[in-house]
């Protein structure tokens, strides 16, 4: 419990990021590892985790309909 306690700490700066990526719209996952690594948040291993480990608590996935990549929505 300390650890994930721990650990979401750290990770809100990032979560905070990524939060204000998606309230201007629902994005691709390789877009939002692409502006956060151009903005200095973390690294594609970083972020695809933080993705997958908040996911339903923050926001949700879809699989977008031409490529297949993962698409990201707030959740409000």
């Amino acid at each position: 419990m300390e650890n994930q306690r721990k650990r979401e700490e750290a990770d809100m700066d990032t979560v905070y990021s990524i939060r204000k990526l998606l309230e201007v719209k629902p994005l691709n996952q390789g877009t939002i590892v692409t502006e956060c690594r151009a903005a200095d948040i973390g690294s594609q291993k970083l972020v695809k985790r933080i993705l997958k480990a908040y996911e339903g608590r923050y926001w949700y996935s879809d699989r977008a309909r031409y490529n297949n990549e993962l698409r990201y929505f707030l959740i409000d």
